[in-house]
Protein backbone atom coordinates (compact mmCIF):
# COMPACT_ATOMS: atom_id res chain seq x y z
CA UNK A 1 0.00 0.00 0.00
CA UNK A 2 1.28 3.25 -0.82
CA UNK A 3 1.04 6.11 1.41
CA UNK A 4 -0.58 9.63 -0.21
CA UNK A 5 0.45 12.36 1.03
CA UNK A 6 -1.24 16.21 0.29
CA UNK A 7 1.26 18.41 -0.97
CA UNK A 8 2.43 21.11 0.91
CA UNK A 9 2.19 24.96 -0.37
CA UNK A 10 5.33 26.80 -0.09
CA UNK A 11 5.13 29.67 1.40
CA UNK A 12 8.03 32.93 1.47
CA UNK A 13 7.12 35.52 3.96
CA UNK A 14 8.85 39.19 2.97
CA UNK A 15 8.07 41.54 6.01
CA UNK A 16 10.14 44.05 7.09
CA UNK A 17 9.46 43.48 10.93
CA UNK A 18 11.28 40.78 12.47
CA UNK A 19 8.23 40.00 15.16
CA UNK A 20 6.20 39.74 12.19
CA UNK A 21 8.19 37.44 10.31
CA UNK A 22 8.38 35.30 13.08
CA UNK A 23 4.62 35.41 13.93
CA UNK A 24 3.89 33.95 10.53
CA UNK A 25 6.35 31.35 10.91
CA UNK A 26 4.75 30.13 14.15
CA UNK A 27 1.46 30.49 11.71
CA UNK A 28 2.44 28.43 8.84
CA UNK A 29 4.18 26.35 11.34
CA UNK A 30 0.89 25.17 12.78
CA UNK A 31 -0.78 24.35 10.41
CA UNK A 32 0.34 20.76 8.27
CA UNK A 33 -0.34 21.66 4.48
CA UNK A 34 1.66 24.86 4.47
CA UNK A 35 5.88 24.25 4.18
CA UNK A 36 7.17 27.80 5.05
CA UNK A 37 10.19 27.92 2.75
CA UNK A 38 11.94 31.26 3.58
CA UNK A 39 11.36 34.25 5.23
CA UNK A 40 12.61 37.70 3.60
CA UNK A 41 13.23 41.54 5.55
CA UNK A 42 14.11 42.97 2.72
CA UNK A 43 12.69 42.89 -1.46
CA UNK A 44 15.71 42.06 -2.69
CA UNK A 45 16.09 39.21 -0.15
CA UNK A 46 12.76 38.33 -1.18
CA UNK A 47 13.94 38.19 -5.17
CA UNK A 48 17.07 35.87 -4.14
CA UNK A 49 15.05 33.63 -2.28
CA UNK A 50 12.27 33.29 -4.57
CA UNK A 51 15.02 32.38 -6.70
CA UNK A 52 16.49 29.61 -4.43
CA UNK A 53 12.81 28.35 -3.47
CA UNK A 54 10.33 28.61 -6.22
CA UNK A 55 7.34 29.10 -3.95
CA UNK A 56 3.53 28.93 -4.81
CA UNK A 57 2.89 31.46 -2.92
CA UNK A 58 4.38 34.79 -1.38
CA UNK A 59 3.06 37.11 1.19
CA UNK A 60 4.64 40.82 0.66
CA UNK A 61 4.54 43.29 2.75
CA UNK A 62 3.79 46.76 0.50
CA UNK A 63 6.53 48.70 2.69
CA UNK A 64 9.37 46.28 2.31
CA UNK A 65 12.45 48.83 2.23
CA UNK A 66 15.04 48.05 -0.65
CA UNK A 67 12.93 47.54 -3.62
CA UNK A 68 9.25 47.74 -2.18
CA UNK A 69 7.02 45.36 -2.37
CA UNK A 70 4.74 46.98 -5.05
CA UNK A 71 8.26 46.91 -7.03
CA UNK A 72 9.04 43.02 -6.27
CA UNK A 73 5.71 42.26 -6.85
CA UNK A 74 6.08 43.44 -10.64
CA UNK A 75 8.91 41.57 -11.03
CA UNK A 76 8.20 37.86 -9.38
CA UNK A 77 5.36 38.14 -11.57
CA UNK A 78 7.20 39.32 -15.39
CA UNK A 79 9.57 36.79 -14.62
CA UNK A 80 7.19 34.21 -13.09
CA UNK A 81 3.86 34.97 -14.37
CA UNK A 82 2.24 31.90 -12.47
CA UNK A 83 3.36 32.95 -8.84
CA UNK A 84 0.69 33.83 -6.09
CA UNK A 85 1.09 36.96 -4.56
CA UNK A 86 -0.78 38.38 -1.51
CA UNK A 87 0.06 41.54 -0.15
CA UNK A 88 -0.03 42.57 3.24
CA UNK A 89 -0.96 45.89 3.66
CA UNK A 90 -0.01 47.37 7.16
CA UNK A 91 -1.34 50.40 8.83
CA UNK A 92 -2.19 53.45 6.39
CA UNK A 93 -2.07 52.25 2.70
CA UNK A 94 -3.81 55.10 0.22
CA UNK A 95 -6.03 53.82 -2.39
CA UNK A 96 -3.87 54.11 -4.97
CA UNK A 97 -1.02 52.05 -3.66
CA UNK A 98 -3.34 49.35 -3.29
CA UNK A 99 -4.59 49.94 -6.56
CA UNK A 100 -0.77 49.02 -7.94
CA UNK A 101 -0.41 46.96 -5.87
CA UNK A 102 -3.09 44.59 -7.36
CA UNK A 103 -2.30 45.72 -11.09
CA UNK A 104 0.71 43.52 -10.72
CA UNK A 105 -1.70 40.52 -11.36
CA UNK A 106 -1.50 40.14 -7.17
CA UNK A 107 -4.18 37.69 -5.68
CA UNK A 108 -5.01 39.80 -3.23
CA UNK A 109 -4.09 42.51 -0.43
CA UNK A 110 -4.87 41.68 2.95
CA UNK A 111 -5.02 44.45 5.77
CA UNK A 112 -3.07 44.41 8.92
CA UNK A 113 -3.99 40.20 8.78
CA UNK A 114 -6.88 40.34 10.93
CA UNK A 115 -7.27 37.01 11.63
CA UNK A 116 -5.53 33.45 11.16
CA UNK A 117 -8.60 32.01 9.25
CA UNK A 118 -8.45 34.59 6.95
CA UNK A 119 -5.09 35.04 5.88
CA UNK A 120 -5.20 30.64 5.95
CA UNK A 121 -7.91 30.87 3.89
CA UNK A 122 -6.79 33.30 1.36
CA UNK A 123 -2.98 31.19 0.95
CA UNK A 124 -5.17 27.99 -0.04
CA UNK A 125 -7.49 29.84 -2.33
CA UNK A 126 -4.98 31.43 -4.09
CA UNK A 127 -3.60 28.24 -5.44
CA UNK A 128 -6.79 26.61 -5.90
Amino acid sequence: MTLKFAPHIRVIVADRDPFTRHMFRLIFQAYDEFALVGLAGTGIELLRLYQMQRPDVVLVDLGLPRFNGIKAARFLRTIYPRIQIIGIARGHVSDYARAQFMDTGAYACLSNVGSIHDLITTVNESIS
